[in-house]
């Protein structure tokens, strides 16, 4: 049995893929601790794990608090807990965590809640999202606080492609992976299982402005695909659950401005409807 200590950001799209993982660790006898806002202490203690709220951080804050203020609540708390672990697990927004467990002498385990990065899939990025990159790292680290973490790595997007642990978990299938084929042993891709959805709520479609969407046998043709293609259980599972979530209403809508058209070979063709 393990003394894990896991950290995140106070962002539902970062923390809610990687409850999971906590559940599953605490139901093979693993000790968990999660270090995250107070907002998530319900989800987080579901889970089976020890919540453990920020410290120095604000009760109900702002958007713009959390984006200033997580960051340094996170690195403090978990380096101020006197109990002793044996291993570190972070998503990969929060790339301080790498530096966590270097003060801590132990391993760790970094997360990716969309998909992973590395020097080939950012290389023929647009400027626009490097200057993207820059300005959210500046909003949410800034020169004072990576100074004081003392981080290899300042830059954002940096450190997510060069400070690497030694184990990636990638929540998303490998076919959704750009340049997959970049990515070494040390990227394990896996989806959790889904239960499916369920709804009641209708979406009016006809009523819409003309979106585009794909026609039904285009969109069940490409899902086939995936399923071919998939290598792991899990993802498999993802892809199954995403086709038969979807609603009757979206492959009977007959609607101006569907781009997608079949071929004579019921092929998915992308067309302009006038």
């Amino acid at each position: 049995m393990a003394n894990i200590l896991m950290i995140n950001l106070p962002f539902t799209g970062h923390t809610n893929p990687t409850l999971p993982l906590a559940k599953t660790l605490v139901q093979r006898g693993h000790n968990v601790s999660y270090v995250n806002a107070e907002e998530f202490r319900t989800k987080i203690e579901i889970t089976g794990a020890k919540f453990i709220p920020y410290t120095n951080y604000p009760s109900s804050p702002t958007m713009q608090q959390k984006k200033t203020k997580s960051f340094r609540a996170a690195f403090d708390t978990a380096i101020s807990l006197e109990q002793k672990f044996d291993l570190l697990i972070y998503e990969m927004f929060f790339y301080p965590g790498i530096k966590i467990a270097e003060r801590l002498g132990i391993p760790c385990v970094r997360q990716f809640s969309q998909p992973a990065w590395n020097e080939y899939t950012t290389s023929d990025k647009t400027w626009l999202f490097r200057l993207s990159g820059v300005l959210i790292d500046f909003q949410v680290m800034g020169k004072k606080n990576k100074t004081y973490m003392e981080l290899a790595n300042k830059a954002l997007a940096k450190a997510i492609i060069y400070d690497k642990p030694l184990l990636n978990i990638v929540y998303v299938p490998q076919v959704f992976q750009t340049k997959r084929e970049t990515f070494g042993k040390d990227f394990v891709f896996n989806v959790p299982a889904s239960a499916g959805l369920s709804t009641s709520q209708q979406i009016p479609f006809k009523t819409m402005k003309p979106p585009i969407i794909p026609k039904a046998s285009s969109l069940k043709q490409t899902l086939a695909e995936y399923r071919n293609a998939m290598e792991v259980q899990d993802e498999f599972s993802f892809v199954s659950n995403m086709e038969t979530s979807i609603k009757t209403e979206l492959f009977e809508a007959e609607m101006e401005g569907n781009i997608y058209q079949l071929d004579k070979e019921n092929a998915a063709t992308p067309c302009r409807c006038e």
